[in-house]
């Protein structure tokens, strides 16, 4: 996770997926985490802003939706 001075970042290669800094939580706990999780397991997020990071994730090829 990176800290700018509008807020947080991941970085994965060459990409960059940034937030507000009221992402923190949520950036820590996706660049710690090894196991599948749960779009509701993001941390300090409102369910509308934990499904918009989740789909820009998603998008990006960051993340890969699980079934079942």
């Amino acid at each position: 996770m990176l800290t700018m001075a509008d807020g947080v970042a991941l970085q994965f290669a060459r990409s960059l997926v940034s937030g507000d800094s009221d992402h923190q939580a949520a950036m820590l706990f996706l660049s710690r985490s090894t196991e599948p999780f749960q779009v509701r397991d993001l941390p300090g997020l409102s369910a509308a802003q934990q499904t918009e990071l989740a789909r820009t994730l998603i998008v990006d090829g960051f993340l890969v939706r699980l079934t079942g």
